[in-house]
């Protein structure tokens, strides 16, 4: 379960009322167009569904669950990186170490020029 902060451009019935703001408890999301469902997630892993400008303090609301989110990676996290990475050490222990989400040390090994993985890149 989880609570959202909802704006909406016109009322909507939400709760028996009508409203333009709503605080709202949801376990789970949907997302529908036309009748193609195209996002079905547990409301607790949804972090920001939006379809206007972004929050200005969008990064800082990221950092509370990813802390090197969008941050510069050093000299020192890339050579620890490259050396795990070169060892083939559990991907789990890599997020840990380095605090970044699995796609973000993907993205810069390769930035790096290191080989792929053995056995693909899936965590």
């Amino acid at each position: 379960m989880a609570t959202f902060k909802a704006m909406f451009g016109s009322a909507q019935w939400v709760g028996g009322e009508q409203r333009t703001q709503a605080e709202i408890e949801l376990d789970h999301v949907i997302g529908l167009r036309g009748d193609e469902r195209v996002i079905n997630v547990p409301a607790s892993e949804l972090m920001i569904l939006t379809s206007g400008d972004l929050p200005r303090n969008l990064v800082q609301a990221i950092r509370q669950t990813r802390g090197q989110a969008y941050r510069a990676w050093t000299e020192q996290e890339e050579a620890a990186l490259r050396e795990m990475w070169e060892r083939g050490e559990e991907i789990k222990v890599m997020t840990e170490a380095l605090g970044r989400q699995w796609g973000a040390l993907r993205m810069r090994a390769r930035r790096m020029g290191l080989p792929a993985r053995p056995g693909g890149d899936a965590p």
